[in-house]
């Protein structure tokens, strides 16, 4: 077998494979992988060859996240797959291996992956790490009505990405989405507004958007952005009428404590899918020491020092650091949110 990157001329090829491998998923869902994301590169995408076909393939997606001031590269693994009669022979694992090396040459910081099948990535060395999430109960006195909040419409998309970019500087793990990002990963543009997508305005201005989904059992709070609390807790408000008589929110974001307030509790709910890996320990360490302004040899005794894990944790915003010194390589960051939207 011959593990390699992939020719352009390949990509109708590659997606044949990854509907084989997904049958569930479907083919166009690969489709935003080539001609969605601005980033993408033929080397980003790991294959394995076999007797003049492709049996096995890997994606990396480019992202930059932020903590507070820190600016990360980060890798996102994606869509490991092979074809059904090739698996056991230890294809995908090859391209993980290739993928690993890979990134190591290329200035990434960390790589994230999504799994239910954590034993085999983490042979790789990729570790569970806690993401923010939390479920909440619906009372049956919940506020139900909401003045100003709307679905939204095309002419607002240009204040939906301000709002994103403010209300999102320097929270741990949210993506920077450039323009492309929205229109092209997304599909979010004048001649696609997701119906599940509501706004909030005051004096005709938009000052808040709020992204729901409705399951049998609960209303997800898929994102949300606002310039204050009191938009926050009305987009709340809005979303709560629509979802009826369900009882539980699951919310993966970040609220203001007076949004928080609507809520008679809140539940930690991590996503404990997620798997993340230093790609190269010294390049993370020398860039959290130069955030810091601390020697990189202390900085790497100190995260040496911690449990397994630890260190994303803090990095993620999950965990608050417990001595001062650890407070100053990970400090105050505004609360983390990981959006389902930007997965991969």
């Amino acid at each position: 077998m011959n593990i390699r990157a992939l020719r352009v001329s390949e990509q109708e090829e590659c997606l044949d494979l990854w509907a084989a491998a997904f049958p569930e998923t479907g083919r166009d869902y690969f489709i935003k992988y080539f001609r969605g994301d601005a980033t993408w590169r033929p080397e980003d995408t790991i294959v394995c060859e076999d007797q003049g076909r492709l049996v096995s393939a890997v994606s990396i997606v480019r992202r930059t996240v932020a903590r507070g001031d820190l600016r990360l590269n980060m890798a996102g693994i994606a869509n490991v797959g092979t074809l059904p009669e090739e698996r056991g022979k230890g294809r995908s694992t090859a391209c993980l291996r290739r993928a690993i090396a890979y990134m190591e040459a290329e200035p990434f910081d960390f790589s994230l992956l999504g799994t239910g099948i954590h034993d085999y990535y983490a042979r790789l060395g990729w570790m569970i790490t806690p993401f923010p999430a939390y479920s909440a109960t619906i009372s049956e006195d919940f506020p139900r009505y909401a003045s100003g909040v709307r679905p939204a419409t095309a002419t607002d998309l240009p204040a939906i990405r301000a709002l994103y970019t403010s209300y999102n500087a320097g929270r741990p793990l949210t993506v920077e989405r450039p323009d492309w990002y929205w229109s092209g990963w997304l599909n979010v543009q004048d001649t696609n507004v997701p119906e599940n997508l509501l706004v909030a305005e005051s004096s005709e201005q938009v000052t808040g958007y709020l992204r729901y989904k409705l399951n049998d059992e609960m209303v997800q709070i898929l994102e949300i952005a606002a310039t204050d609390s009191d938009t926050e807790k009305r987009l709340l408000v809005a979303v709560v009428a629509v979802a009826e008589n369900r009882k539980n929110a699951y919310i993966p974001a970040a609220l203001s404590p007076e949004a928080w307030a609507l809520f008679s509790d809140r539940r930690n709910d991590f996503a404990g899918w997620w798997m993340s890996r230093v790609t190269v320990p010294l390049r993370f360490v020398e860039k959290l020491a130069v955030q810091c302004e601390m020697e990189t040899a202390k900085v790497a005794a100190l995260l040496n020092s911690l449990e397994r894990g630890k260190a994303f944790a803090y990095l993620y915003g999950v965990e608050e650091p417990d001595t001062d010194e650890l407070r100053a390589v990970f400090p105050p960051a505004p609360a983390a949110a990981w959006y389902e939207w930007d997965g991969f």
